[in-house]
């Protein structure tokens, strides 16, 4: 076989494995790019819930710090307003804003659920994890202590036979202190939320994707008991 037939075997071989070679690098380069831009619009769709999240609950927690004046000149009202109180659903409509109106995050469970929280970077990994644990334990706190002093200032305004004016320094005092706790926990959370903002860059909080949303307050019944429950 001369020279000239071997060349002629070897070039079309070469060709043909280089051929197969750049197919499988420009396959590859797509694949790549597919699953990069997969993974930024996974990130970027992340990023979009939770900054709507923060969002939504500072939208909340700030609309409940402008309803702490109110709240304390019913207080400050209280000696009107007690024995006006004849039956439970007078008690309901004066003392059913005293709960604790911010919300959990709308999107949080859907997002640990599918896994892909740990796209964010460290930093904002940190951030993100440590006020939403932050805010979640407040609100949880408030909301459990509701009925706790729902069922303490039942008591006090039905369930004893102080006179009058005992009865209303009593129920006074019981207000202060739970509007006090409340304006403690909605000024954690507001440092929280802005923490979270100063760190993170894109946390902005005017994120709406829910702008629709509005705060169903759940209706307060009561037993003969004086407990409370929701529905």
């Amino acid at each position: 076989m001369t020279f000239h037939e071997i060349w002629s075997i070897i070039i079309p071989s070469v060709v043909g494995i280089m051929g197969i070679l750049g197919g499988i690098w420009v396959g590859q380069h797509l694949s790549d790019r597919k699953e990069s831009q997969k993974t930024a619009e996974e990130l970027r769709k992340l990023r979009y819930l939770l900054n709507a999240d923060f969002t939504l609950v500072n939208r909340m927690n700030l609309q409940a710090i402008k309803n702490i004046p109110k709240l304390r000149k019913t207080v400050n009202d209280i000696t009107n307003i007690i024995p006006d109180i004849s039956d439970n659903k007078k008690f309901v409509d004066y003392f059913a804003g005293f709960r604790f109106s911010v919300h959990e995050f709308t999107y949080w469970d859907s997002i640990i659920s599918q896994g892909i929280l740990f796209k964010l970077s460290e930093h904002d990994l940190r951030f993100i994890t440590t006020s939403h644990k932050a805010i979640s334990k407040t609100i949880k706190i408030q909301t459990d202590g509701f009925a706790q002093f729902g069922n303490g200032l039942f008591a006090l305004t039905f369930g004893n036979n102080d006179a009058d004016l005992i009865k209303t320094m009593k129920i006074k005092t019981v207000l202060i202190a739970h509007l006090d706790s409340m304006t403690r926990a909605h000024n954690s959370i507001q440092e929280t939320i802005t923490d979270v903002k100063n760190n993170i860059s894109w946390i902005d909080l005017t994120v709406e994707p829910i702008q629709d949303y509005k705060t169903s307050e759940p209706k307060m019944k009561i037993d003969k008991k004086g407990s409370y429950t929701f529905e």
